[in-house]
């Protein structure tokens, strides 16, 4: 990773996570399932206390260090820190054709457990759709496929309770999607767990979007909007409404 640093160009897509019940566990879960996406370690982690609460990772200060290791290990060492008392909160990868990866702990207040994350630089979902070429819209589209797999693949491990695909914007926690302080957006999934507390919220997601848009597995529901349409349909009146919609019913089981 050049420069040995975990900094990515912006504006970044972000595929992040809520965790059902550990953040380290759903930490270990992305890294997992973006190895088999096709992210390789470039042996560039950040450490911490593993008791250490923060809200944001600035906040760590010195106490957040930067460790160059075996790229080769780097899957064994994310998984053993927590033995040592500590935990990775950033860890890089490379993908061969998205570039640098960072995947990483989000903001959240010191009551709440940390949303995780899989930050890419946005490449070409990152320009509105009036100004990209055929490749721009080649690059968007696979960069979008590979994000949905990444969504439905830490969805299948159990770990997460739900987790959402967007440009720049945190997952938010629990509290404030109650608070409607902040709306998910249409690319979203929601755990079997979630849904089993209401079962009414199937049908009322579903109401939401058109059946091309929305599936459920045995796992948890995912559903699909603003990556179809492009990065102009994230601000739509359609998907802005879809948005306060999915936020509306997955705030009443949290």
């Amino acid at each position: 990773m050049s420069g040995k640093r975990l900094y990515l160009d912006p504006p970044h897509l972000l595929v992040s996570f809520y965790p059902e019940t550990s953040e380290s566990l759903v930490f270990l879960s992305v890294c997992e399932v973006a190895e088999r996406k096709g992210c390789v370690p470039s042996g560039i982690v950040e450490i911490s206390s593993r008791d250490t609460r923060f809200e944001l990772l600035s906040d760590l200060g010195a106490e957040k260090v930067q460790k160059d290791i075996s790229s080769a290990h780097q899957s064994e060492f994310i998984k053993t820190a927590v033995d040592g008392g500590r935990r990775v909160v950033r860890s890089g990868y490379v993908h061969n054709v998205f570039g640098k990866v960072v995947i990483e702990y989000q903001p959240a207040p010191l009551s709440e457990m940390h949303p995780i994350c899989l930050s890419v630089s946005a490449g070409a979902l990152g320009i509105p759709d009036d100004l990209r070429d055929s490749a721009d819209r080649r690059e968007a589209r696979d960069m979008g496929r590979w994000a949905r797999e990444l969504l439905e693949g830490v969805g299948r491990t159990g770990a997460v309770g739900y987790g959402m695909i967007d440009l720049e914007v945190p997952l938010p926690t629990p509290s404030q999607i109650k608070e409607a302080s902040q709306d998910l957006p249409t690319e979203a999934f929601i755990s079997r767990n979630l849904l089993d507390r209401r079962p009414a919220m199937r049908s009322e997601l579903a109401h939401l979007f058109r059946p091309s848009e929305i599936f459920e597995f045995d796992f948890g529901m995912i559903t699909q909007g603003w990556l179809s349409g492009g990065s102009h349909s994230r601000q739509s009146q359609i998907v802005e409404s879809k948005a306060r919609g999915v936020s509306r019913i997955l705030g009443g089981v949290l």
